[in-house]
C-alpha cells in the first residue's frame, strides 16, 4: 500500500502548490501544470516496470509465457490466436531480452506511462482528479496486471484523441491496431455513430433505456459479441480482479454520470464534446449492466469507462469557481477513502514487491 499512498502524494501535492503557490505567469503555469502531472506520471511508470512478477494476478502467467517465446517460431505463435500484434511484440522483445522480464514489462509501462500521459495532457481539466479516479476505481491495478488489454487501452487513448480532432482515418487504423492486441477492441468503434448523432439533453432518457435493454437482453448480446471477437470474450488474463467488482462499479458509473449530466445540463445544448463524453460514458454503463451474462463485460465496459476520469473533471468546471475548489478536494478525498477501504483489497496487487525482493 505504500507506494500507491506515495503516488497519491505525488499527484495531489504538486497540484496543490500549482494551484495556491500564489502569482505565477500563464505560461508557467501551464508548464507547472504540465509537470504536476509528468511527476506522478514518472513514478506509476517505475512502479509498474520494476515489479516483482507476483504482483498482479496475472503477471505471472504474462511472464512464463513471454519467457516461453524465445523457443517459438512466429508460425507456432500465430496458431495460439488472433491477436497478432501482441505476438510480433512478445517476440521482438525475446530477442532483446529473451531472459529478462523485468526489460519486458517495463518496456509496456513506458508505453503506458506515456500513453496516460498524454492522454490526461490532452483531455483532462483537472489532472489530480482524473489520476485519483484512475487509481481509486482499478484502472491502475488493471493496468499492472491485465497486459494484453492495457496495451489496447493505451492505444485507444491516442485513437479517443484523433476522433476528438476529426482525424476519422487516423480514429480507425489505431482501433484496428489496438484490435491486435485485445480483440474486444474494436468495440471502441461504436464511438463514432454517437459522434454523428448527438442526443444532448435527451441521453437523460436514451441512457437509462440502453442500460435497461442491455440488462434483459444480456444473454443474446453476449451471444453475439461472443460470435465475432473470436478468443478473447474467454480470455482469462486480466479478469481475476475486474470480475469481483461489477455492482459496485456499475452503481460508480451511475452516479458519476448523473452527477456529470446535471452540471453539464446547460452546455449540452452547444458543446459537442461533452454532449459526446456522456454519450460514450453511457457505453460503457451499458455494457457493465451485462456483467450478469458474463463478468467480463467489466472489461469492455473499461474502453468507454475510462473517459469519466475527463468527464467528471470537465463537468466540475462548470461549478462556480467559488466553490469548485472545495467541492473536487472533497470528491478527490472521497475517492482516496475509497481507495484505501475498499477498491485496493482481492486486487491481487498488493502487497507490492519490486522485481529484486
Amino acid at each position: 500500500m505504500t507506494v500507491f499512498i506515495v503516488y497519491i502524494f505525488l499527484v495531489c501535492f504538486p497540484a496543490f502548490i500549482c494551484a495556491y503557490g500564489g502569482n505565477i505567469s500563464r505560461i508557467n503555469y501551464r508548464k507547472s501544470r504540465a509537470l504536476t502531472l509528468l511527476i506522478p506520471i514518472i513514478y506509476l511508470t517505475l512502479i509498474m516496470g520494476l515489479k516483482n512478477s507476483s504482483v498482479g494476478t496475472d503477471t505471472v502467467r504474462y511472464v512464463d509465457k513471454f519467457l516461453s517465446y524465445r523457443y517459438q517460431n512466429l508460425k507456432s505463435l500465430f496458431s495460439d490466436g488472433y491477436v497478432y500484434g501482441f505476438y510480433i511484440f512478445n517476440k521482438v522483445m525475446s530477442y532483446i531480452a529473451p531472459t529478462n522480464y523485468t526489460v519486458y514489462l517495463s518496456t509496456i509501462a513506458v508505453f503506458v506511462g506515456i500513453s496516460i500521459y498524454r492522454f490526461l495532457l490532452n483531455n483532462s481539466d483537472d489532472y489530480c482528479m482524473s489520476q485519483i479516479m484512475l487509481l481509486s476505481l482499478g484502472f491502475m491495478f488493471f493496468f499492472m496486471t491485465g497486459i494484453k488489454q492495457t496495451i489496447a487501452m493505451s492505444i485507444l487513448m491516442y485513437a479517443y484523441t484523433a476522433q476528438k480532432e476529426r482525424k476519422y482515418l487516423k480514429f480507425l487504423l489505431l482501433t484496428a491496431l489496438a484490435a491486435t492486441f485485445h480483440t474486444t477492441a474494436l468495440i471502441f468503434v461504436f464511438i463514432l455513430p454517437f459522434k454523428i448523432v448527438k442526443f444532448r439533453k435527451s441521453m437523460i432518457v436514451v441512457a437509462p433505456a440502453m442500460i435497461a435493454l442491455a440488462y434483459v437482453f444480456q444473454k443474446r448480446i453476449f451471444e453475439f459479441f461472443s460470435s465475432i471477437l473470436l478468443d478473447d470474450m474467454y480470455d482469462a488474463y486480466g479478469t481475476s480482479y475486474i470480475s469481483s467488482v461489477n455492482i459496485t462499479g456499475l452503481l460508480i458509473q451511475i452516479v458519476i454520470f448523473a452527477v456529470s449530466i446535471i452540471l453539464l445540463w446547460k452546455s449540452l445544448k452547444w458543446d459537442d464534446e461533452a454532449s459526446h463524453l456522456i454519450s460514450i460514458y453511457a457505453i460503457g454503463m451499458a455494457f457493465q449492466a451485462m456483467t450478469g451474462a458474463m463478468g467480463e463485460f467489466f472489461r469492455i465496459s473499461m474502453y468507454f469507462s475510462i473517459i469519466g476520469v475527463i468527464l467528471l473533471p470537465k463537468a466540475l468546471g462548470r461549478l462556480n469557481r467559488r466553490y469548485r475548489a472545495l467541492v473536487s478536494f472533497g470528491i478527490c478525498i472521497v475517492f482516496i477513502a475509497y481507495f484505501v477501504l475498499f477498491s485496493s483489497r482481492g486486487s491481487g496487487v498488493l502487497p507490492y514487491k519490486f522485481f529484486w525482493e
